[in-house]
């Protein structure tokens, strides 16, 4: 709440991996609390991170409140958090495929 919000964001770190953005809000987002969801899968330990930004002024406040982790499908909400790098990963992708001669 207030002009000096930068962003809240949560991110999802495998170990010897940087951490992905999987959700995040920036900018005032007014003086009610709001609820946010995100869906992830994991197949081994990873660590979730939650990052609170402030701008350079300090007339900002970022609460979170009644964190609840569940197994089972989750959307994203609001639908507009999902950072437009998530799900990428710092290692690139091995693709497969069959070529044929020309």
């Amino acid at each position: 709440f207030g002009d000096g919000i930068g962003a809240l964001t949560v991110y999802l770190q495998k170990e010897g991996f940087q951490p992905i953005p999987m959700w995040t809000l920036s900018g005032h987002q007014d003086d009610n609390w709001f609820q946010g969801k995100v869906g992830f899968v994991v197949d081994s330990d990873h660590s979730l991170l939650i990052e609170a930004k402030i701008t350079q002024t300090d007339e900002g406040d970022i609460g979170i409140d009644d964190l609840l982790i569940t197994n089972g499908y989750c959307p994203t909400f609001p639908v507009f958090a999902t950072p437009p790098d998530a799900y990428t990963t710092t290692r690139p992708a091995v693709t497969t495929g069959i070529t044929t001669p020309p």
